[in-house]
């Protein structure tokens, strides 16, 4: 398969994004402009809830539900325009995260670098080159995996130049804006939610819960949670209002698999 996947230039857009983030509020503050507020939302729905949180996170990371093959190439293009790496990157790195959390193998983790590393995602190169392959074997066989490895930046520079045609301030609204605030809560979750907060569960390593967190990130605050059980994709499986998960109501309404679909299943 093709690599388009420099980890420098995915960080230095995935920086310029992050950046332009608290400038590209305040142009909407501004401008007030009612279709821009619409536009900001769907496209924070669909990139960063969908693409990094659902997609890269717990569809293909953890496999912890079940969808369609048209859905799932739509997940893959979610996945894709969120700017967290291609989807085997991800979930290679994340999958090492689990499994030697907050241990010198962890990536992940602040315990083995400074917090300001974690936060901008700078990971050293020179590791990840020698991480082992075999821990996403099961995804080198799923068609749109293959096909957004192949084609990853060309998918995002076609969806920006979709957006330039179509008005040109959608580029920071639909992209940059998703794509920052993409960023920003996963520096802030991956400097805070291994350092600061409350556990249910008494876990080999420093996953916590966050209710501020919780509520900046739209529900993937519990974290410890997350790592107690990181087959189920309801972070909030303990019931606690506090711990609520918008990203498990919106697998189990509109993405997971029901029943009546089985034939359709990948």
């Amino acid at each position: 398969m093709k690599n388009y996947h420099n980890h420098y230039l995915l960080l230095i857009v995935e920086t310029i994004c992050l950046i332009s983030f608290p400038f590209i509020l305040i142009f909407l503050l501004y401008e007030n402009n009612f279709l821009f507020y619409v536009y900001t939302i769907l496209s924070i729905l669909f990139i960063t809830k969908l693409g990094q949180y659902i997609v890269q996170h717990r569809y293909f990371s953890h496999r912890s539900f079940k969808t369609n093959k048209i859905t799932e190439t739509v997940l893959g293009l979610a996945a894709t325009l969120s700017t967290t790496g291609s989807i085997l990157h991800y979930s290679l790195i994340h999958r090492y995260h689990h499994t030697y959390s907050d241990t010198e193998k962890d990536m992940h983790s602040p315990a083995n670098g400074d917090s300001w590393r974690i936060w901008f995602g700078m990971l050293d190169t020179n590791k990840t080159s020698k991480l082992d392959p075999r821990k996403i074997k099961d995804l080198l066989g799923i068609k749109s995996v293959k096909f957004f490895q192949n084609y990853y930046w060309p998918t995002i520079v076609l969806y920006i130049f979709i957006l330039y045609l179509i008005n040109p301030i959608l580029i920071i609204l639909c992209y940059m804006l998703p794509v920052g605030y993409s960023k920003f809560c996963t520096g802030i979750q991956g400097t805070l939610n291994h350092k600061i907060g409350y556990r249910n569960f008494n876990t080999n390593d420093n996953s916590t819960n966050n209710l501020i967190l919780n509520i900046i990130t739209l529900g993937e605050g519990s974290h410890n949670n997350h790592h107690h059980n990181q087959g189920n994709y309801n972070f909030g499986f303990t019931g606690k209002i506090k711990e609520f998960d918008f990203s498990a109501f919106i697998i189990k309404t509109f993405l997971e698999t029901k029943k009546n679909d089985q034939e359709n299943l990948i």
